[in-house]
């Protein structure tokens, strides 16, 4: 009994950071520098830069399928390849990208209840794809900035001073360097996720 409160309350919290985090990921698309005022064009552009995520959407919708057979193991493969991580979002698949991340989790978790298995790093997960979304959406804003500027003085007839440039390049450099850490992380937390989930027994984890 303890253990399934314990899930309902988990499941309800999975749920809030995912609507909220869509939510602000969408809210500051629409108003990122350069963003389109027809929602047409805004329409037609989302549609086009949501294709590299259809392939693990795909993916993702059989490992649902699999799990609702109690194919597990099966499921399980698929799901480790439905993440979106090594895609570089841009201002129209920022949300995309992002709640499809935190999707992906969710059946991940949804699986382990299923079998069972209490995910003793969740909250880690969690925190490591807020903490990519986050790096994602400065990336988007700071190189949004970047050619702004620059198309400005080009229409002005001057050039970006050096220092200019490279205070720009300097900024996107560290938070290039900030995302392919977070993904270093991500994978060795993802590693013990399917460590556990992988366990033929259930594991003796307790939710931090």
């Amino acid at each position: 009994m303890e253990f399934i409160t314990a899930f309902l309350v988990l499941l309800l919290a999975l749920w809030l950071v995912w609507f909220l985090g869509s939510a602000f990921f969408r809210g500051i698309s629409a108003v990122l520098p350069g963003a389109s005022k027809s929602t047409k064009v805004e329409t037609s552009s989302r549609k086009k830069s949501s294709n590299p995520l259809l392939k693990q959407k795909k993916r993702m919708g059989q490992a649902v399928a699999l799990v609702e057979e109690q194919k597990y193991p099966e499921a399980l493969k698929i799901l480790k390849n439905c993440f979106a991580l090594e895609l570089s979002p841009n201002r129209e698949t920022l949300a995309d990208v992002h709640e499809h991340n935190q999707e992906v989790l969710a059946h991940f978790f949804e699986l382990a209840e299923k079998r069972d298995v209490r995910i003793a790093n969740i909250s880690s997960l969690e925190a490591l794809l807020n903490q990519r979304g986050e790096c994602e959406l400065e990336l988007v804003k700071s190189e949004i900035s970047y050619n702004k500027l620059k198309q400005r003085r080009s229409e002005s007839g001057k050039d970006l001073p050096d220092w200019g440039k490279k205070e720009f390049r300097d900024k996107i450099k560290v938070l290039k360097e900030d995302r392919s850490k977070n993904l270093a992380e991500l994978k060795i937390e993802l590693k013990k996720m399917y460590k556990q989930l992988s366990s033929v027994s259930p594991e003796k984890a307790v939710y931090h």
